[in-house]
Parts: C-alpha cells; structure tokens; sequence
C-alpha cells in the first residue's frame, strides 16, 4: 500500500513498541502519531529508558495497556536541561493525539539560543530542527546522513 495524504489507516502495524503512540496499534497513522514517536525517543535520550515501560509487543494486549492509560515513568532529575524541554517532551507524549502539539509547533517551541557549545537537550534540539529539514532533501541524503 503506498501513503497518500489523509489516508491515515495501515492495515499492518509497524514500529517499535516502546515509542509507538496509542492509536498506531488501532493501525491509525497520523502526523500526530508520529509527534507521540518523537517525543518518546526524545524521552529516551535524556534519560536513557524508555517513557512507558512494559508495552506489549502482541497488538491486543498492546491496546488493553493503552486503555489502562499508563502514565510514562516521570522525568527524575531535570538538573542540566530547560524546563521547556520537558513541557516539550511531556505534550508530545500526550495519551490523546489531538491534544498533542503539531510538528510547527514543536519546532516553535525548541529553544533558540546558540551562545554555548550544545549539550543535552540542546542538542536534540539542534539534532530535531535538522530532521524537520530533512524533508527537502533527496532520498540519498536522508538515508546517508540520518542513519
């Protein structure tokens, strides 16, 4: 089946348990699943686990965890990172995709300044705006310089 815009409904699932959005094991895809994936991984690099823990791998018990409406495993420390990237990440993540933030939004939202050498989330930051861009950039490139 190929993609065509406003088709959001797969009749295979696919994608990586731990940060798929709740709605990906109904087989709806969305850009906002996509934002729910994003966040999750972002998730991921800040604290090196993965936000909801436990999801089944097996599509029905994955929509049985998902009705639960777990909650992700919390941010612990925030200490190195802008409170805005964890707002960031916390909207992403939101269980209800229609409450989550757009792509232009989560770029709007990405702090702006370049004064120091990027660490943290700063550099996922830096490292997000570039895969918004990637977009315009041909089929070679995207596998070459995104892998």
């Amino acid at each position: 089946t190929i993609f065509k815009p406003g088709n959001f409904v797969q009749s295979e699932i696919a994608g990586t348990p731990a940060t798929m959005a709740p709605e990906a094991w109904k087989g709806v895809e969305t850009p906002a699943a996509d934002i729910f994936s994003c966040g999750a991984t972002m998730y991921f690099l800040l604290h090196f686990k993965y936000p909801f823990q436990g999801v089944p791998t097996n599509s029905m018990q994955a929509l049985a965890f998902w009705r639960r409406a777990p909650v992700h495993s919390g941010f612990g420390s925030r200490q190195g990172y802008r409170p805005e990237t964890f707002d960031l990440c916390e909207g992403m993540m939101h269980l209800d995709r229609l409450r989550r933030p757009s792509a232009t939004q989560c770029l709007q939202q990405l702090p702006q300044e370049r004064r120091r050498p990027q660490r943290g989330p700063e550099k996922v930051a830096n490292q997000l705006q570039r895969l918004a861009k990637a977009s315009d950039r041909s089929l070679l490139y995207r596998n070459v310089a995104l892998a």
